[in-house]
């Protein structure tokens, strides 16, 4: 049967048909490969679970202390800032801005953060670092540190997009400095704060997390959902991350560089799994394919 959608539109009613159009043509524009509306991650196993960092959305990082929360979250920053020119704005309420430029600087260099920091930087890595230090320097990245509340986390975003220049990823660094004894009411309370954070700003808000020490009272050490901190997973972020390192619990000599377990629990736009990286160091590095 035939029908005649022409007087819809005089009714409210608006065909699908546009929308179907709409959706044919970005099938057809390789442009917008490999991802649809997602901030790639700059990790390509990852971004195949995940579809990248989505606007507008609530995104965790969870690990055990030393697993890499911090270093997976300041990697994603660097791609989307340097590499793909997105503004970002990182909030560090646990380190100062000095420290946080070390890490940057050694992730993009790959010079050691112990050699920045003591100052024991051979002549040969010169030349990396300050490309590094260049490269991020010409990109759209703001760092923040101090004892910050979502509060003026929201008001310190509220001035970059007063000034035209609205973060597309916030990294917010981390849980244990906005609710310190992790109790269920205060952490469902900065849940709630960040979420009405990214629905007046329409960031995307990147958060770090520990993990309880359930892991560690258990034979398999995966994290599972109920390792988060009681409050944080309800409801379930847009994208939720949890890290493990089989040498983070056996550790094995002379077999570098290790792989990193990146669990994507809870994933509303991509199909969620497990990424494998190459973690060195301190430092996140797509597999060799």
């Amino acid at each position: 049967m035939m029908i005649d959608k022409s007087r819809w539109a005089a009714y409210g009613v608006e065909p699908i048909d546009g929308c179907i159009d709409n959706c044919i043509e970005d099938l057809q524009d390789q442009k917008n490969y490999p991802l649809w509306g997602g901030i790639s991650t700059g990790f390509s196993d990852l971004d195949q679970q995940t579809t990248g960092i989505m606007p507008n959305s609530f995104n965790v990082i969870a690990g055990r202390p030393g697993m890499g929360a911090t270093s997976l979250a300041l990697s994603i920053a660097l791609s989307a800032a340097v590499d793909q020119k997105r503004p970002c704005a990182i909030f560090s309420l646990a380190k100062e801005k000095r420290i946080i430029i070390q890490r940057l600087l050694a992730l993009r260099s790959g010079v050691e953060q112990t050699h920045l920091r003591y100052n024991h930087v051979a002549t040969e890595h010169q030349e990396q670092i300050t490309r590094a230090a260049d490269e991020i320097k010409s990109s759209p990245l703001f760092i923040e540190d101090g004892m910050l509340t979502v509060i003026a986390i929201k008001e310190k975003i509220d001035q970059y997009i007063s000034i035209d220049i609205k973060p597309e990823i916030v990294i917010i660094d981390t849980l244990s400095e906005l609710a310190p004894l992790l109790s269920k009411s205060k952490v469902s309370k900065i849940v709630k704060q960040i979420r009405a954070l990214i629905k007046d700003t329409g960031v995307a808000v990147i958060l770090t997390s520990g993990l309880l020490r359930k892991p560690e009272k258990r034979k398999f050490k995966w994290p599972r959902a109920g390792d988060a901190p009681a409050g944080l997973l309800c409801p379930s972020p847009d994208l939720l991350l949890m890290l493990y390192r089989e040498n983070y619990y056996y550790p094995i000599k002379d077999e570098p560089p290790e792989i990193a377990h990146v669990h994507a629990l809870s994933c509303r736009h991509g199909p969620g799994g497990i990424a494998r990286l190459n973690f060195h160091r301190g430092v996140f590095m797509n597999r060799a394919s």
